[in-house]
């Protein structure tokens, strides 16, 4: 019964998404991202994105890889493209959604940043002037510097 579970459950059908990126941006948003990364991954190391770098998805195959209906798709969508995540453009006969992944590592960064500073100390909610505002900021920082080492690594995103 247990091997059954396994397969059922393994891991190339599960889907990733960063807790710190879901947390800054919203789940949904965080698993659309990470699904057209994947894509985006694929489609270049093909050779098939196009002219503008772009590659096209539909409703029902990210709806396939993430579980999100197409209401919750658009919305999360819109979000991306708000926060400048990601671009979309409607092309071809018959028209299909083609979707671009914005370069600039610094735009997530930012969003991961932003987040970091802006998380409640969860020990001393009720008393902000307490003598731990020391140890927050030292969290802080590191939690910055783990952030800028990401910059110098080698990201692999897994084919979908």
């Amino acid at each position: 019964m247990s091997h059954e579970i396994f397969e059922l459950l393994r891991a190339d059908n599960t889907i990733h998404v960063n807790r710190t990126l879901a947390a800054a941006i919203g789940l949904n948003e965080a698993v659309i991202f990470s699904a057209l990364l994947g894509k985006e991954h694929y489609y270049r190391s093909a050779g098939m994105l196009d002219s503008e770098d772009m590659f096209y998805a539909t409703a029902s195959d990210i709806e396939d890889r993430t579980t999100l209906t197409q209401r919750q798709q658009e919305r999360a969508v819109n979000r991306l493209e708000e926060l400048d995540l990601i671009s979309t453009k409607i092309k071809g006969l018959p028209a299909k959604k083609y979707f671009k992944i914005n370069p600039n590592t610094e735009i997530v960064l930012r969003l991961l940043r932003d987040k970091i500073k802006n998380k409640p100390d969860k020990d001393n909610n009720s008393n902000p002037d307490s003598g731990n505002k020391k140890e927050l900021d030292t969290s802080q920082q590191n939690d910055e510097t783990s952030i800028d080492k990401m910059l110098n690594q080698d990201f692999i995103f897994p084919l979908m």
